[in-house]
């Protein structure tokens, strides 16, 4: 068996409540659309939830499900308020400033990071979404110094569980999947994409998918966590688990 050397993590949801933030930059947008008299907050909001699970049907698997753009583009459309490419444009930078500004780490994903440094274990990040965004988000929660291979789903043209994300992550690393472990909190497409891919899973039970069940043998993480600080752990025992192998003991 090969040792563990890098440890790869989801973004969204598994380093800070993405939830919580979203929630309160689509609520910013739709007090500033109705500032500029257009459509009531409250109708734009329900009609952005409608949308919101339109786009994820018909672009599931694909980056467009995360585009502010075609989603304001198509709330307008649905409400028939005419607008200009201009003001769809604003809206959606008016989105993600506000979800750099909320945005805050969880208490233990510092500590974690740090402590798989200490052990001289490489960290990564695998997460879906545009390249820009994503790294733009590392760089808001003041945590971007401690990655050393960053892999976002633009790169590759399909979200997780495509092995294509994984797989394009292990090259940067320049690393085997048998020496790569991935958290995450999703078991759709964080576990099941890695364990597909040969990757060691685990699975930190948190944000808006934290209830969720495994359907099949894929989705089975092979740890589950309630903090982040519980991984560096888990890697030394496996780090340690592996040497007595190599040992023969």
């Amino acid at each position: 068996m090969e040792d563990v050397n890098i440890v790869f993590f989801d973004l969204d949801e598994t380093l800070y409540n993405y939830g919580a933030v979203r929630l309160k930059a689509t609520l910013q947008v739709a007090e500033h659309v109705e500032e500029l008299g257009l459509v009531e907050a409250g109708k734009f909001i329900s009609v952005h939830q409608k949308i919101w699970k339109e786009i994820y049907r018909k672009y599931k698997g694909k980056c467009e499900m995360f585009n502010r753009e075609i989603r304001f583009r198509e709330v307008f459309r649905e409400l028939k308020v005419p607008v200009k490419t201009k003001l769809i444009k604003e809206l959606a930078n008016l989105f993600w400033s506000k979800v750099y500004e909320e945005m805050k780490p969880y208490r233990d994903v510092k500590p974690c990071l740090e402590a798989l440094k200490r052990e001289g274990v490489k960290i990564g990040l695998i997460s879906d979404g545009y390249v820009k965004i994503q790294a733009k988000k590392l760089e808001a929660l003041k945590i971007r110094k401690y990655f050393d291979v960053e892999t976002y789903s633009e790169e590759v043209g399909e979200n997780k569980p495509s092995k294509k994300i994984f797989l394009l992550a292990l090259k940067k690393a320049g690393l085997p999947a048998e020496e790569a472990v991935m958290v995450g909190d999703n078991l759709k497409t964080d576990i099941l994409g890695a364990k597909k891919t040969g990757l060691k899973t685990i699975l930190v039970k948190r944000g808006i998918f934290k209830d969720l069940k495994p359907e099949n043998e894929w989705e089975e993480p092979d740890f589950i966590i309630n903090e982040l600080t519980e991984t560096p752990k888990i890697i030394k025992g496996m780090k340690s688990f592996r040497k007595s192998l190599k040992l023969g003991r």
